[in-house]
């Protein structure tokens, strides 16, 4: 068996949540070219003088209600960023997109990757002074494994079939198939000893959230969860550790009701950071008295293609729609648009044998298929029905709440037209859409769905095809991008801010406050 230091993170190694798959999604206009974190950071320090990083003073950060504070089995994405702060993962993920040893201080894969021994770091005690042990994480393991889709790291250990203690450090997981180190294992480990007790909803006087993190749990009360630092944190004296002392003193995680709390209390100063995934962020984007980011979110935006269609409708083709996707990843590699992160081949693997793409490729690829098409003529893409050639159309349809699809819709029109073919595009309620869904009779329908924390991106297209009713159909999805979110940070925050969509506090570690 090998050792291995360091294994790239596959981006994009999601699974979709198949409940929001089709979640309607808000107005969000956000200009790719706004540049907006190096611009903004560049040019404020107005009436603020920083002489670097100190320790000392709070961090406020907002949480919205949550539903437990049990890491494993809540649904709130905030409760998960909270329990960032409280808890460590066996590998950690770096800054170039790589993972490395947290808890754990070595792993070795066996050679057919079914079998993964790690053995712990030594002298790791949770914040009541225990020991971490190797039945921590077996017990968190199973804990999450039981708890199923519930869990936002099911994902991660679905594909765990065992996991064995062989001593009080050093553990096996045995896989179902062949996985090896990836960056699924990064989820929070538990203690046992404290929640085997903790309740499956909502919280309990008697029991603390107690981890290995950088923070502690010191109060819950009156709408605020305080943590404060953890001098005692394993990782400012590990080798490869924190080079510096955590600069905060402490974090008050302030509750808010919803998004637009949240976001008010950030107007008014009484929470440091805010995250919008959705939205119009003009307002933000020339100010001068915060720090504003750009990550690409979970929001995964594609075209889904029926399989039966209108009555007669070439779509019900699959030739034709493989041409169709073809063509529109091409047409995407060349035409650049700022509605996000590009996605058209993000959960497919290129095939180097696959001949050069262009508009005449596909035109002629068409013509075998038999359609006709006479550059010059018309410039209508035909197909033989009933004796005559008939003109190619077909519906498109999208949310018609949503201003981004109506965008998508108009260039996908244009991008069709230039091979003859006429797209119509049809503006629906959610509820039409999805009875669209349902029934299959539709040509073509922009969707939205959510990308969790862990899958093999090979299985997203097939998710995705199982939660629209195409499951078993080639050619019926086409990635087109991920949106963007952004985060606000008010000035008086200081240090390197990288946000990522599964950790918008990425970077906290270098943060200090300017007073």
């Amino acid at each position: 068996m090998k050792k291995r230091r360091s294994v790239l993170i596959i981006a994009g190694v999601l699974i979709v949540i198949l409940t929001g798959c089709l979640e309607k999604v808000r107005n969000f206009d956000l200009d790719q070219e706004l540049g907006l974190g190096d611009k903004q950071e560049a040019g404020m320090v107005a009436g603020v003088e920083d002489t670097g990083p100190a320790q000392g003073g709070f961090l406020n950060l907002f949480l919205l209600q949550p539903d437990t504070l049990n890491p494993l089995t809540t649904g709130n994405t905030s409760v998960r960023e909270l329990s960032m702060f409280l808890f460590d993962s066996l590998f950690s993920e770096k800054t170039d997109g790589t993972i490395a040893c947290a808890l754990a201080d070595s792993y070795s894969v066996s050679s057919d990757g079914l079998i993964l021994d790690i053995q712990l770091k030594d002298n790791i005690y949770f914040h009541d002074g225990l020991s971490l042990t190797s039945d921590d994480v077996a017990f968190t393991v199973e804990t999450i494994k039981q708890a199923g889709t519930s869990s936002q790291y099911f994902g991660n250990v679905a594909n765990i079939k065992d996991i064995k203690t062989t001593g009080r450090l050093s553990f096996r997981i045995i896989f179902e198939k062949a996985e090896g180190l990836t960056g699924k294992l990064i989820f929070p480990i538990v203690p046992e000893h404290v929640f085997k007790d903790w309740p499956v909803a909502g919280y309990n006087d008697s029991l603390k959230p107690i981890g290995t993190g950088p923070f502690k749990l010191d109060s819950y009360g009156q709408g605020v969860i305080t943590l404060l630092r953890n001098d005692s944190w394993w990782n400012l004296e590990a080798d490869g550790g924190l080079s510096h002392p955590i600069w905060l003193e402490g974090i008050h995680f302030k509750i808010y009701s919803d998004e637009s709390e949240m976001l008010e209390a950030f107007q008014k100063q009484e929470i440091d950071i805010a995250a919008l995934e959705e939205g119009n962020i003009d307002s933000y984007a020339n100010r001068s008295d915060i720090f504003v980011k750009q990550y690409e979110s979970n929001i995964l935006e594609f075209l889904a293609f029926s399989n039966i269609g209108r009555t007669g409708s070439a779509i019900s083709q699959e030739k034709f729609r493989e041409l169709l996707i073809s063509y529109l990843e091409w047409y995407g590699s060349i035409h650049e648009t700022n509605w996000g992160a590009p996605a058209f081949q993000l959960f497919s693997e290129p095939d180097p044998a696959e001949a050069e793409i262009s508009r005449e490729t596909i035109l002629e690829a068409f013509r075998e298929a038999g359609y006709t098409y006479q550059e010059g003529k018309n410039n209508v893409l035909t197909f033989y029905k009933n004796g005559a050639n008939v003109p190619v159309f077909l519906s498109l349809r999208y949310n018609q709440l949503n201003e981004d699809r109506k965008l998508v819709s108009d260039w996908i029109r244009e991008a069709l037209s230039e091979i003859g073919i006429e797209v119509i595009p049809e503006k629906a309620s959610y509820e039409e859409q999805q009875a669209s869904v349902q029934s299959g009779k539709f040509d073509m329908i922009l969707l939205g769905c959510r990308l969790p924390l862990a899958t093999d991106k090979s299985k997203v297209i097939e998710l995705i095809k199982e939660s629209i009713h195409l499951s078993g159909q080639d050619s019926v999805v086409l990635p087109l991008y991920r949106k963007h979110g952004i985060v606000l940070y008010q000035n008086r925050i200081r240090g390197n801010k990288t946000p990522l969509w599964h950790n918008i506090y990425h970077g906290w570690s270098e943060w200090y406050i300017v007073r």
